[in-house]
């Protein structure tokens, strides 16, 4: 299904889907962090279906809510995809997306340690750490932008799932056009957990806002220390003036 999903996001970005300036963006702020192929893929997909979504749901009201004997049976099909796709990209988030991203950062501040270890050696200037840990705050903030873009429409579709059950519970099937109770049906076989129960809500508020958080901690101490002159430190000089000390 992933790879569908991706070449999906390549059909979809050749026939003009998504503004070139947005999508370029975001390619970019993934491709400098180094991400791999599963993030940037899950990404990609993820924005582009919810910018598909936001179309559909501008009529999805109405549709729900009155006779579709003369919708069209295609829209109704392309939505259920849709709503089928997105859920899929969700679970693969929630499944690859956060450890991977908890992996991603734990290198960068790693990286952000060693290169604190080279400055106190005297091998690195410390500029260039702040400017990583800075560049680092700045993708993560990117990267919560891109996961609270979705909050919207998953709502959305939950409640659009709850008005085709409402309709279906409090009207006769016959009134309901074909295409709607076959898309009904659809959805209601699924069996699968909301949108807002798959741990995605998690993902949104605590781990991308805390890491972000710690991010910017870590280039602030680093700013501050850069304020100070760095200490050259003679050990040989060190140990001769306390053995001086001792002897006396």
């Amino acid at each position: 299904m992933y790879v569908i999903l991706v070449h999906d996001i390549e059909r979809y970005y050749r026939e003009g889907y998504r503004n070139s300036d947005y999508t370029h963006h975001y390619i970019v702020s993934f491709l400098h962090i180094g991400c791999n192929t599963k993030i940037f893929g899950i990404a990609m997909t993820f924005s582009v279906f919810t910018d598909l979504l936001g179309d559909y749901f501008l009529t999805l009201n109405s549709l729900v809510m009155s006779d579709t004997s003369n919708a069209s049976k295609r829209s109704l099909h392309v939505i259920s995809e849709t709503y089928d796709c997105l859920f899929d990209v969700v679970h693969q988030i929630n499944s690859v997306f956060a450890s991977t991203l908890l992996v991603l950062v734990l290198n960068c501040f790693v990286k952000c340690t060693d290169n604190f270890y080279k400055i106190i050696k005297g091998d690195d200037s410390l500029y260039w750490c702040i400017y990583f840990a800075l560049w680092m705050a700045v993708v993560v903030m990117q990267l919560l932008m891109l996961v609270q873009s979705v909050n919207y429409p998953l709502k959305q579709a939950n409640l659009y799932e709850w008005l085709m059950y409402k309709r279906m519970k409090n009207e006769p099937t016959s009134s309901a056009g074909p295409s709607q109770t076959k898309l009904t049906l659809h959805l209601m076989r699924r069996k699968k957990a909301k949108f807002d129960l798959c741990g995605f809500t998690t993902l949104d508020n605590g781990l991308l806002g805390k890491i972000s958080a710690a991010t910017l901690t870590y280039s602030i101490v680093l700013s501050q220390l850069s304020t100070y002159p760095p200490v050259s430190i003679n050990m040989e000089a060190e140990v001769s003036a306390m053995t001086k000390n001792c002897s006396l």
